[in-house]
């Protein structure tokens, strides 16, 4: 096998597995992890199993590849991406200039008037929320009746803390172990 397919075919099927597999999958990483592994192995004995233009450069400068391999390594490994690049978007990708459009044809009476419609820089006609009608009276107290849940000998106690003071009424803190005010 030659070591430049070798290194198409890699970058081919990582890329493949990249685009195709959905990366919001807890076992994502896993999934190009061994897609990257078992290239590595069965390629690796023609090429190295780079898959990667930075694995190659790297090479290069410890100098484990030679001046030709720098240039045609990352050469196949692109085209190896972009092709299954192309696959998977169906041969738009790259070229795909115009976002896809539907178009619905308008029969218009000869007194309509056209208006452009809205852009991105135009705002679109936002329409008022509908509000739901307020009950007409509100309870002052909101309490909850359960029949059959009364505890004998158990009642409420009463507020403690408020004095009346001129202008209305004032909060003191009280001690709870002798009922006395800690200020106020």
């Amino acid at each position: 096998m030659n070591k430049y397919f070798a290194e198409f075919i890699g970058t081919f099927i990582l890329v493949s597995v990249i685009l195709n597999f959905p990366s919001d999958n807890p076992i994502f990483a896993l999934a190009v992890g061994l897609t990257l592994a078992v290239s590595i192995f069965l390629a690796g004995k023609f090429s190295g199993g780079h898959f990667n233009p930075a694995v190659s450069i790297a090479k290069y400068i410890n100098g484990e590849i030679s001046s030709t391999d720098v240039i045609l390594y990352p050469l196949s490994q692109i085209i190896g991406g972009l092709v299954a690049y192309l696959l998977h978007s169906g041969g738009k990708g790259i070229m795909k200039s115009q976002p896809d459009v539907a178009v619905t044809p308008v029969v218009l009476s000869d007194d309509a008037v056209l208006e452009p419609p809205a852009t991105v820089s135009q705002e679109a006609p936002v329409e008022a929320p509908v509000e739901a009608p307020m009950a007409e009276e509100v309870p002052e107290v909101n309490e909850v009746e359960a029949p059959g849940l009364e505890a004998p000998g158990l009642e409420a106690p009463e507020p403690q803390g408020l004095e009346e003071k001129t202008g209305g009424y004032g909060l003191t803190l009280m001690n709870d172990l002798d009922n006395q005010p800690i200020f106020g």
